[in-house]
């Protein structure tokens, strides 16, 4: 596939094709339909899960970075999913993100302490 025309971030890409749903007299030429598609279907793919979760109709919850409380949430889903089963990459991961969505969110315990 040659590179597009136009290339637009996840945040333009959702405003553009939020007025154009708005506003259907607007006029978008090919070249940025295409970047719009592009940016949305790129930004959907960027999770895994949530790509996963979309194509099998499957309802998914969001934490927000930033949010004191995100970080011991996913550390409590890290937990039981080790108990679970789940792979251990998939595990760190949450761990990983846990300990960086509880540092944005100011909080500063033991339990977020990164593995050595």
């Amino acid at each position: 596939m040659n590179e597009p025309a136009i290339v637009y971030t996840i945040p333009e890409a959702l405003k553009k094709a939020e007025h154009a749903v708005e506003h259907p007299e607007v006029v978008l030429s090919q070249d940025q339909q295409i970047a719009i598609l592009l940016a949305l279907v790129d930004g959907i793919k960027s999770s895994k899960c949530f790509y996963n979760a979309l194509m099998q109709g499957r309802r998914t919850f969001v934490l927000l970075e930033g949010d004191p409380a995100a970080g011991a949430a996913m550390y409590a889903w890290a937990d039981a999913a080790e108990r679970c089963g789940h792979r251990k990459s998939k595990v760190q991961d949450a761990r990983d993100t846990a300990y960086s969505f509880a540092a944005a969110g100011g909080v500063e315990s033991p339990k977020y302490k990164q593995p050595d």
